[in-house]
């Protein structure tokens, strides 16, 4: 079932898929026009399918690449899904990369598949990201209380909701990664696990 209105309300905390396109953008428009740095750089244009269950994730990426966040271990473990090697301690859920220097609320929404989003603004020492959100996609921060890279428990401590859109801006950098659409499901616990034939190797 495809949810594309914000009048179903979720009064449990969110089981399914979230779809998103994410785009990188050009970093610096007002140095380099958008057509010349499109043509230097060439397609940047992924997706990213979630799969959310209590505080078990994963990610597939382009159906060629998969992310499995294991909760007990607190590792995002990472492999290509033609590759018979699963690489370990690539991320740790528990080391933040880049430290929040402030948190801003902006009264301001915008709409994203029905949903009246709110948004919020995360400065680091690295970059700004803009969440935005919906209370109805509910997700409990203690789920995810020992994850803070990607600050992704700091996130959800503000606002215990799934994003439908993120915004990344830095010098370098400019990445959009927006819902676009979402399936409330029942999901079982082995879409979560790590495959038997594959070689796990600590990195």
């Amino acid at each position: 079932m495809l949810i594309t209105s914000s009048a179903i309300c979720q009064e449990k905390e969110f089981e399914g898929i979230v779809n998103y396109k994410l785009a990188i953008k050009n970093p610096t428009p007002e140095l380099i026009s958008d057509s010349l740095w499109t043509a230097r750089v060439g397609k940047t244009i992924s997706y990213h399918k979630y799969y959310y269950k209590g505080s078990n994730y994963k990610n597939v990426i382009d159906d060629k690449e998969l992310q499995i966040y294991k909760p007990k271990s607190n590792e995002i473990y990472n492999y290509r899904i033609d590759n018979d090697t699963i690489f370990s301690n690539i991320l740790n859920g528990g080391k933040s990369i880049d430290s929040l220097k402030s948190i801003e609320r902006v009264e301001k929404t915008e709409l994203i598949l029905g949903y009246e989003c709110h948004k919020l603004i995360f400065k680091s020492k690295l970059a700004e990201t803009t969440y935005y959100y919906c209370a109805d996609l509910n997700v409990s921060a203690t789920n995810y209380i020992n994850h803070h890279y990607g600050n992704w428990y700091e996130y959800l401590k503000e606002t215990n909701s799934l994003p439908l859109k993120i915004v990344v801006k830095n010098k370098f950098l400019h990445m959009e990664m927006t819902a676009i659409n979402i399936e409330l499901k029942t999901l079982s616990i082995a879409e979560f696990k790590l495959p038997k034939t594959k070689e796990l190797v600590d990195d």
